[in-house]
């Protein structure tokens, strides 16, 4: 068993050869790790609600609400401000994520919950298409577009009187 040796001269913490750690690549990798952690998210919940095996409709809404609350708890971070490019790979997978949950409303006939998702996921893809137009961003604004027109099709449909000849 060691003993502190009280003769022996220990050095002291502060004279210790310092280690140099560079806190801003640390919070960057963190950053990434948290990215990748609120990708994941959506892409279970996309698995979920597109599985061939059915649908798991609450398992796949919380793996959506449990990206956007990691996002919104992310993008109150200043290291994340100082980054324009993980912020902007923060709010992709936001916009992923209520593209899910309006395609996952839409599935269940929630046409207004459907359309607030994709209305949100409209105006945050606009937004990063500002930012940097892409061809990922140009297709899922197709997407989005596409969907919520069918929304907002079927909610027409069930709100019109049927017409008799």
């Amino acid at each position: 068993m060691h003993r502190h040796d009280p003769q022996r001269n220990y050095p002291h913490p502060t004279t210790t050869p310092k280690v140099k750690v560079n806190h801003g690549q640390f919070t960057i990798e963190v950053a990434r790790l948290e990215l990748v952690h609120t990708e994941i998210h959506v892409k279970l919940g996309d698995l979920l609600h597109t599985s061939g095996l059915g649908t798991n409709l609450q398992g796949s809404e919380a793996h959506y609400f449990q990206a956007l609350k990691d996002i919104a708890r992310l993008k109150i971070r200043t290291f994340l401000v100082e980054r324009p490019s993980l912020l902007y790979n923060l709010r992709t997978d936001q916009a992923a994520s209520h593209l899910g949950l309006g395609c996952l409303y839409r599935d269940q006939h929630s046409f207004d919950k459907a359309s607030e998702q994709l209305t949100q996921a409209h105006d945050l893809i606009q937004e990063l298409i500002l930012i940097e137009d892409s061809p990922d961003q140009q297709d899922r604004l197709g997407v989005t577009l596409t969907i919520h027109g069918e929304v907002l099709n079927r909610r027409a449909q069930l709100t019109q009187p049927e017409h008799t000849r």
